[in-house]
């Protein structure tokens, strides 16, 4: 009986121990580009401190980066594209500061005239 007991006790501590292991958050953020477009999406630039993050994303794919900014101060998250013409900019994440942490999804769905990407950006931030 006192081994049962005892086993029980020792496999509680154990399943919590393994759930907080499982539940541990990195920190950092986790952006999402989901390519709706018939075409690659080459030299999309994730720009952050400590950045940036060159990345493809394949025609109708999915494509995850996680990033933990160097951060020291206030500083942004900002994605750019070559479009041929210039640059184009969207900021994923407007304004970050130390201990913040956040996901986006970004959904690619045109591809304008001039180059640029038609850009749709759900962001949702944590502070601490």
């Amino acid at each position: 009986m006192k081994r049962a007991i005892l086993f029980i006790c020792v496999a509680i501590v154990a399943f919590f121990a393994v759930m907080i292991v499982v539940d541990y958050d990195h920190g950092g953020f986790q952006i999402t580009i989901k390519n709706n477009l018939d075409k690659d999406v080459r030299h999309l630039s994730i720009n952050y401190p400590g950045g940036p993050k060159v990345i493809t994303v394949s025609a109708h794919s999915t494509k995850r980066v996680h990033i933990v900014p160097d951060t020291r101060g206030e500083a942004s998250i900002v994605l750019v594209y070559e479009t041929g013409n210039g640059k184009q900019q969207a900021d994923i994440f407007g304004y970050i500061e130390p201990g913040y942490k956040g996901e986006a999804i970004i959904y690619i769905d045109s591809l304008k005239d001039n180059g640029e990407l038609g850009l749709t950006v759900d962001e949702k931030l944590n502070v601490y």
